[in-house]
């Protein structure tokens, strides 16, 4: 379990994966360049993800067409954010953690990060949040459909 803080300064615990083979093409890096390679690889791992996280934001625009991503943006959550564009921060860290077979002589397979916990003490506000928000959204959805019917054809 890794921490991180949030754009809304929220202390958030991060479980992952990472995949790596020695690179062949880069071997000497991984004996000679550092004492520790994998230690190294693991310390810009962290870095890479604290900054991606401190420094994330939602793409704008991602509704369903019935009004809540004005919702989205007035009341965005990153840790809720994170969940939601989980694939994109995975996609980002594959992307930025290439470099380590150069720098370390360590190939990263894979990057993966599985899990986003919230500290316990706020879990039942951000689930309250969460509810209210759907509500929000089902209503509107309730309102388009009524003002659908009735409309004259």
């Amino acid at each position: 379990m890794l921490d991180a803080v949030t754009k809304d300064q929220l202390n958030t615990g991060f479980t992952g994966q990472l995949r790596y083979t020695i690179s062949e093409r880069n071997l000497y890096a991984y004996l000679f360049g550092v004492k520790d390679p994998v230690s190294h690889v693991m310390g810009y791992f962290v870095s890479v993800l604290r900054d991606r996280v401190a420094n994330f934001s939602a793409p704008q625009g991602q509704g369903t067409g019935d009004g809540t991503a004005d919702l989205d943006a007035a009341q965005a959550i990153s840790i809720n954010d994170l969940r939601k564009n989980l694939s994109d921060l995975n996609d980002h860290m594959n992307a930025e953690c290439a470099s380590a077979a150069a720098r370390y002589g360590i190939a990263l397979d894979a990057v993966l990060i599985t899990g986003i916990d919230p500290p316990p003490e706020i879990e039942s506000a951000l689930a309250a949040i969460n509810t209210a928000h759907n509500q929000v959204s089902g209503n509107i959805s309730l309102a388009h459909a009524a003002a659908d019917q009735k409309r004259p054809s």
